[in-house]
């Protein structure tokens, strides 16, 4: 019997008991008929033959019933083949003139339709009609005067027909049950996008695995494998998109792995590589093939899509112990290999549950901190290089832990952004930044921008653009005095962008492209958008000096600035040799520690108070002014 056939486990211990009672109940009730025809005729030694043959046939099967595995495992065919068998005797006694010689048929046929009545009427019908037709088969060839030669033949063809028709019933109810089943087992057990096996299968068959290993002593390994940026492409193209990926790259893990192990998709866009008897240095090979085969481009409606797996790996018995922690441990590792940048592949190890715990804490915080005013904004300002004049400020978020402490941004925002909290928590900013801007405007001077970061999130999960209007709006702040500072990820998706930059351009506000350099951006796009102003990353600034090849694509971007009317500002600008090398270069405009480090507002407000004409307006061109 099969594990999970509950069910017809049922019926199999219903048959078994009923087979029990019977047995039970005739062999008492033929011991009783044997020593009641003795007291009343002790010449009767052909009544005790028959029934004490009847009472120890009936009291084997009872005994067997306990002892016979075979009978408890075909206790519905035994039951069904006594029905029919003592039915048979008692019609044929009925037609004998030694009836009551072997009485113990008749509670046998009471007992018989009983239990048929109480299991299903079908089954007594069809009983009835069976025994009917054969008891007048047997009556025929014993050449009782009763049945004709055309009763019989009748008879006999009914019986075919009955017994062909009972099986075809019979075998096609079970056929259509097995396929039933396996459609239920197909639907348990297996993804039904990608047709590859599920987390079902994988709990089944990673505890098959752990148990062989434990036997031989070998190692198993689990790959948890996550698609990067995945998200973005569903969010951005559509679900029916998304599946059309997922069922791709599970085709193609198919094709790295061949028979080195088992694939599985454990849900959404997350797969697990299961290998038997692998080592650390095979896990490494088989990493670096599926990198290698995922860098080719997926074609899903004719769009060529890029997205990098991002790798897990922990090994049987040394990273776990149980299916449970071994799946986690490989969960764990992969998030380290988001941290490292993505597309790689990280082991499980020890410090990775202290990061995580760290991670959860943060992540718990962080869903507390808007209301308890754990996080503030400082500010930096932003300058003109030659003159050193102010002009604007750019605003940054800082939290304060309860308990931790200071928590930087980089550890943070990228927790915000997963957890999708960085949707409430960039309108705080935005309306806390515009309510700061409108206040400084009215005390120190009408011209001061304020430079306000958003993320690729907001666009994506929120109306992100009305929300700019409404909070201008409410806090009374003019849109020209702001810059919304969107990231270079953002051009990822030339369209969005698009509708993003006239959209904020049609409230009035201005738009910056912020760490520009580091990744998705090209020039060809940049002359489509109408954008104010474009923010150089820091990295440039830091290897300018020892480059010339930086310096150069410096000097080409700030030439392709001047042509197109915007205006290039330079970010993490610390020593003076930099700032030298910036104006000698024609860069007008900066930010950094080399002017200030962000500041919280009282420390801005006692700048501005001590000497007013720190700020003055700069002449940031055309694009800004």
């Amino acid at each position: 019997m099969k594990k999970g056939d509950k069910h017809n486990f049922g019926c199999v211990k219903k048959d078994y008991i009923f087979l029990r009672i019977i047995s039970l109940a005739i062999a008492v009730f033929d011991l009783s008929i044997s020593l009641s025809i003795k007291s009343y005729n002790p010449h009767a030694p052909f009544y005790i033959v028959w029934t004490a043959v009847f009472f120890i046939a009936f009291l084997s099967l009872f005994i067997s019933t306990i002892t016979s595995k075979f009978v408890k495992e075909n206790a519905s065919t035994i039951l069904y083949v006594t029905y029919f068998l003592s039915s048979i005797a008692l019609v044929y006694n009925c037609y004998s003139y030694d009836f009551l010689v072997e009485q113990s048929w008749l509670i046998m046929f009471a007992i018989s339709a009983v239990t048929l009545i109480i299991r299903k009427l079908s089954h007594l019908v069809l009983y009835l009609i069976t025994i009917s037709t054969s008891s007048i088969v047997l009556l025929f060839w014993m050449d009782n005067p009763v049945v004709s030669k055309q009763t019989f033949s009748m008879t006999l063809i009914m019986l075919c027909l009955i017994v062909y028709f009972s099986m075809r019933v019979k075998f096609g109810a079970q056929s259509a049950l097995e396929q039933s089943q396996d459609q239920i087992r197909q639907m348990a057990y297996y993804d039904a996008l990608t047709g590859l096996p599920n987390r079902n299968s994988l709990n089944d068959y990673l505890n098959e695995s752990i148990t062989k290993a434990d036997k031989t002593g070998q190692k198993l390994a689990v790959m948890f494998i996550d698609l990067d940026n995945f998200k973005n492409i569903n969010d951005i193209f559509g679900h029916n998109f998304g599946d059309m990926l997922l069922k791709q790259a599970g085709s193609r893990l198919l094709s790295c792995i061949s028979t080195e192990g088992t694939v599985f998709r454990y849900g959404g866009d997350e797969f697990i590589v299961l290998l038997d008897n692998t080592g650390e240095k095979e896990c490494v090979s088989l990493a670096e093939r599926i990198i290698i085969d995922f860098s080719h481009p997926f074609e899903v409606y004719t769009n060529e899509i890029y997205s990098s797996p991002s790798i897990g790996i922990s090994i049987y018995p040394q990273h776990g112990q149980d299916a449970e922690t071994i799946i986690k441990n490989s969960d764990n590792a992969m998030y380290l290999a988001k941290k490292h940048g993505k597309n790689n592949f990280q082991f499980f190890n020890q410090g990775l549950s202290r990061t995580l715990s760290r991670k959860i804490d943060l992540e718990n915080g962080l869903r507390k901190a808007l209301q308890n005013n754990e996080l503030f904004l400082c500010y930096q300002p932003l300058v003109e290089i030659n003159s050193r004049r102010i002009f604007g400020f750019e605003a940054l978020l800082r939290w304060n832990h309860p308990s931790l402490g200071m928590i930087s941004p980089a550890e943070f925002i990228p927790l915000a952004e997963e957890s999708g909290l960085i949707v409430p928590i960039g309108l705080w900013v935005l309306e806390t930044a515009c309510r700061q801007s409108k206040a400084w405007r009215e005390s120190y001077s009408a011209d001061i921008l304020i430079s306000i970061n958003a993320s690729g999130y907001q666009f994506t999960y929120s109306d992100f653009c009305k929300d700019v209007n409404e909070i201008l709006k409410g806090a009374g702040s003019s849109p020209e005095s702001v810059i919304i500072e969107i990231t270079e990820s953002v051009m990822q998706d030339s369209r969005l962008a698009s509708q993003i930059v006239r959209e904020l351009k049609e409230i009035g506000v201005k738009v910056a492209i912020d760490d520009f350099g580091t990744g998705y951006s090209s020039l060809g796009l940049l002359k489509n958008l109408d954008i104010d102003i474009l923010k150089i990353d820091s990295s440039f600034i830091s290897d300018v000096s020892g480059n010339p090849n930086t310096l150069a694509i410096l000097d080409l971007i700030i030439n392709m600035g001047n042509k197109l009317n915007f205006d290039i500002i330079i970010e993490g600008i610390e020593t003076e040799p930099q700032a030298d090398l910036l104006k000698r270069n024609s860069c007008r405009f900066g930010q950094g520690y080399l002017f200030s480090r962000p500041l919280p507002v009282n420390d801005i407000e006692a700048m501005l108070k001590r000497n007013k004409e720190i700020y003055q307006t700069s002449s940031i061109g055309a694009a800004v002014q």
